[in-house]
């Protein structure tokens, strides 16, 4: 009997793979544009004497986003500890980055305060950024570069690392998720040399870093892909439970189908069980069908011990789908029906013992 589900699983796999690299879109917005019409407040609490926790917000129908950090007072100009402390403290302030600078406006009472701000590129930024190559670094790019810092020096590492095509976007995601020119360096050390944004960004993000991928160096059959080791981190899948499948499997899988051993269930100890009964030649496809109809080693072992010819996995499958134990298996020798294929005792559970 042959019992197998591929699409199935595919369908499982690809929608895994598919939602590791959307989550991505959940940090930013797609284009500078959607902040343009947005209100923005902030609102800030100082428990020590020359730190302020500071809150800024960018919200708009449907959507909000939030920043909160702490911030040197002294990075805070034209705010003073005075200020922040007194019964009632109408107030202006900026932050000064690399990207320009972010206006404060509000009141402050006894080390809280709220108010308004708003975004100013600077002119010599933008134009150093269009020197670099970066899309259109015009006024409604200026949430994204101010509120995620993006510094030049990192704009700068990165043209010379080769990406000359970068947006405003682009330049967010890869500060808000700290990826700078050492870890790029690092994967490209590895052999991870042409990796786009997006790559790099996921990779972050789930941490998928150098040292994750150097546990995996030497397992057969091949290097894995970004999109795989995105996988391996979001389900589970660590260097040490890769190189063990590998081994078991004797090198007959890809990270995809690691992927779906991790999905299933599988564990090592499961693999090594069921190779002691059925061989070392058992497919991720058996193992899996295996897994997922409850064939358990407890239960094989039992069938042998009750003398049933060599079983495969189908065999297994099927006598578990049928309802077929090794209770069942006795009842029947007990009624004279011995050395009975898995066929068989499928068709005598089916019809039963009256006939």
């Amino acid at each position: 009997m042959r019992l197998r589900t591929p699409a199935i699983r595919s369908a499982i796999l690809m929608l895994a793979m598919a939602a590791a690299f959307a989550i991505g879109a959940a940090y930013a917005s797609d284009s500078p544009e959607f902040w343009r019409d947005a209100t923005r407040s902030w609102s800030a609490t100082v428990k020590e004497p020359d730190r302020v926790q500071l809150e800024m917000r960018r919200e708009k129908p449907g959507s909000r986003w939030i920043d909160t950090s702490w911030i040197d007072l002294a990075a805070l100009h034209g705010l003073t500890r005075g200020q922040i402390q007194a019964a009632s403290s109408d107030v202006a302030f900026e932050m000064r980055r690399d990207a320009g600078t972010i206006r404060f406006t509000g009141v402050f009472h006894h080390g809280r305060g709220s108010g308004d701000f708003a975004v100013t590129l600077d002119p010599a930024y933008v134009r150093e950024l269009r020197r670099l190559g970066v899309h259109d670094p015009s006024d409604p790019a200026a949430d994204d570069l101010l509120m995620q810092d993006v510094k030049l020096d990192l704009v700068r590492e990165l043209h010379e690392l080769g990406f000359r095509d970068l947006s405003t976007s682009d330049l967010s995601e890869l500060t808000i998720h700290h990826v700078d020119p050492d870890m790029i360096g690092e994967l490209r050390a590895l052999g991870y040399e042409r990796l786009t944004v997006d790559q790099l960004t996921q990779l972050a993000i789930h941490g998928a870093n150098a040292a994750f991928i150097r546990g995996l160096r030497g397992i057969k059959p091949r290097r894995f892909t970004p999109e795989e080791l995105v996988n391996f981190r979001i389900h589970g899948a660590s260097p040490e439970y890769v190189r063990t499948m590998a081994s078991l499997l004797e090198g007959r899988l890809h990270g995809g189908q690691i992927v779906e051993l991790r999905i299933h269930g599988v564990t090592p100890e499961y693999v090594r069980a069921m190779s002691e009964f059925l061989g070392k030649g058992l497919t991720v496809d058996e193992i899996i069908a295996m897994r997922n109809h409850g064939v358990t080693a407890e239960e094989t072992r039992e069938f042998a011990k009750l003398g049933l010819p060599r079983l495969t996995s189908n065999d297994l499958v099927a006598l578990r789908i049928h309802g077929v134990s090794p209770e069942f298996v006795r009842e029947a020798q007990r009624r004279g029906r011995t050395a009975l294929t898995a066929d068989e005792l499928v068709s005598l559970k089916l019809r039963g013992f009256s006939e």
